[in-house]
């Protein structure tokens, strides 16, 4: 679970408050408990100052999270930030934090062509979420160098995933799909400073979804048959901390264990 933990009151205080909270409180009693991955959020509507920024980056490196910065929610708010600032939110935050891998731009879905390269050449990641209106090749025409290098995170709502996930499968060029899936789970897991899951690979944690297999099939079709998966059908059982979750933890482990076996030759 991520608690997205928001400093966006229009009129607060400077963080130096919370910079000596942040020193005499450690990280186990700061945050809800275990479970429970927490990323502080500075909106920069109605960011009087770039200090702000700054001060807030303090915040998140005491505390040892990652954190993120969140874009202008609308374009009169984009604009306001250009009268202060003479520059977008975007390029401030490249140009203040260029090489800190932990920082994460949220609300990066329709950005301008300068704003764009400027964030192409930070360290941190750009969350960018997909809608019912996403097209993948628009989509990749405006931040392929980012899902190239593995910097983009792509985030869904649940009630539009399978609508969204089915057309990204079924429309997307098979050279661009490992791109998107990259984004969808090593990106998102980056996103969000989670650093044991997102990939399968030695010493990261992974749950497991297992599907049955059916005639129309095709071996070796990769991640755009992952995404036509999640889109098209449920799990026959899914695994959870190694557990059988949900309505699959009536089923006998044996039968578990059996058909984990014959999925794996």
């Amino acid at each position: 679970m991520i608690a997205l933990l928001h400093v966006d009151d229009p009129s607060r205080e400077p963080l130096n408050g919370r910079l000596d909270w942040a020193a005499s409180t450690s990280p186990s009693r700061a945050w809800a408990g275990p479970g429970v991955s927490v990323l502080p959020v500075l909106s920069s509507d109605g960011l009087l100052s770039a200090t702000e920024i700054v001060e807030f980056t303090r915040f998140a490196t005491r505390l040892g999270v990652s954190f993120a910065i969140r874009l202008p929610s609308t374009p009169e708010a984009s604009h306001a930030f250009r009268g202060r600032f003479y520059c977008s939110a975007g390029a401030l935050a490249a140009y203040l934090l260029p090489h800190e891998p932990r920082l994460t731009i949220l609300g990066a879905a329709s950005l301008d062509r300068c704003e764009r390269a400027s964030l192409a050449r930070i360290d941190g990641v750009i969350s960018i979420e997909l809608t019912e209106a996403s097209s993948p090749a628009a989509l990749w025409r405006l931040h392929a160098p980012l899902l190239r290098q593995r910097r983009a995170a792509l985030h869904l709502r649940a009630g539009t995933a399978a609508t969204v996930l089915a057309r990204f499968a079924a429309d997307t060029a098979p050279e661009r799909v490992d791109g998107y899936v990259d984004a969808l789970t090593r990106g998102a897991a980056t996103a969000f400073g989670l650093a044991e899951v997102g990939a399968l690979a030695p010493g990261m944690q992974a749950d497991l979804c297992a599907f049955d297999a059916e005639p129309a099939d095709v071996d070796g079709a990769g991640s755009a048959r992952l995404l036509s998966l999640y889109a098209t059908r449920r799990p026959a059982f899914t695994l959870v901390g190694g557990q059988l979750a949900g309505d699959d933890a009536a089923a006998p482990a044996a039968t578990t264990r059996r058909a984990i076996a014959e999925a794996s030759g």
